[in-house]
């Protein structure tokens, strides 16, 4: 684990505006039957660039590079250990190379990150791809985002709202979430929770905490997955505050539908998550402490028969 986070640190200590260089693999993740082929593409958008790597990541393992491609020479090295009957890439055009893999296992799967470098000491990684090899039917399934927006309450007494985005029932486990105040705008800093795994299929958390005097500005939630596209779906969030304006407390708390074209229906609730979670996390632990006691009121029992 300690070689891939040092593979990818080393990608990201070039710092920005040092490098025109940017690699793009476009798909996040890919799921693949046995026996089947997987087709990986890397688009580079350098001035001045030759070779493309093709690195994969496996847990527990080092990182491992599979192939070296000459764009120039349109030519591939394998490294040690790696046949051309299961890896080859090559040119699609000037600035894309393309990585196939066949006769897929188990064995195979893994994180690929193609890579290079414009002539400076440091490769540039892309985020890369995963992908999964599985002898079970393929489930893929797209991502339903539900909202959870501030309360009124909630604003008067932090001076703050907290916006909730519940990401759940997707497959595969990869997922890219952010938030902006517009496409164009930077990423603001949204806190993610862990995905998780009910009944085969996964959910994520993400919240973002915005000050007062910035309530009165809609928000975009940005999520990208395999089953949805290449590109980011864009759903717009409501200002909280304008939603104060036009209804009163009591309607505002009702869920309203919004239609994203070509996609499914997204739900909001002008409601706090923070506080279902709140009790639900009480709830629990006051199970835990009422088994705690039976426990061991049993065990002293038993240490009394005992004697």
């Amino acid at each position: 684990m300690s070689g891939y986070l040092a593979l990818l640190l080393a990608a990201a200590l070039v710092p920005a505006g040092q490098t025109a260089m940017v690699l793009k693999q476009g798909v996040i993740s890919m799921i693949r039957n046995t026996g089947g082929s997987a087709t990986l593409t890397c688009e580079i958008f350098s001035p001045t660039f030759d070779n493309i790597h093709w690195y994969r990541y496996q847990e527990g393992k080092a990182p491992e590079r599979l192939v070296r491609y000459s764009m120039k020479k349109s030519e591939s090295v394998l490294d040690t250990g790696f046949s051309a009957n299961k890896i080859r890439a090559f040119k699609v055009k000037d600035t894309s190379c393309r990585l196939i893999l066949s006769n897929l296992q188990i064995s195979d799967s893994g994180m690929y990150h193609c890579a290079s470098w414009d002539g400076r000491p440091v490769k540039v990684f892309d985020e890369g791809t995963k992908l999964i090899v599985t002898n079970s039917v393929i489930k893929k399934k797209p991502p339903k985002p539900i909202f959870f927006l501030p309360t009124l309450e909630e604003v008067k007494q932090k001076k703050s709202g907290t916006y909730i985005c519940l990401l759940e029932d997707f497959f595969p486990n990869v997922v890219k979430t952010h938030w902006k105040e517009n496409e164009n705008s930077q990423p603001l800093a949204a806190q993610l929770g862990p995905i998780t795994m009910t009944n085969g299929y996964y959910s994520q958390v993400s919240w973002l905490t915005v000050q007062e005097e910035n309530l009165s500005k809609n928000l975009t939630y940005f999520y990208q997955h395999e089953d949805v596209g290449t590109e980011p779906v864009a759903v717009t969030v409501p200002s909280v505050l304008e939603l104060f304006k036009k209804s009163s407390p009591s309607e505002s708390c009702e869920k309203t539908e919004v239609k994203v074209e070509g996609l499914h229906e997204q739900h909001f609730a002008n409601t706090s998550a923070f506080y279902t979670y709140t009790i639900l996390l009480a709830k629990s632990a006051t199970y835990f402490i009422i088994i705690l006691f039976f426990l061991y009121q049993k065990r002293v029992a038993g240490s009394q028969g005992t004697k």
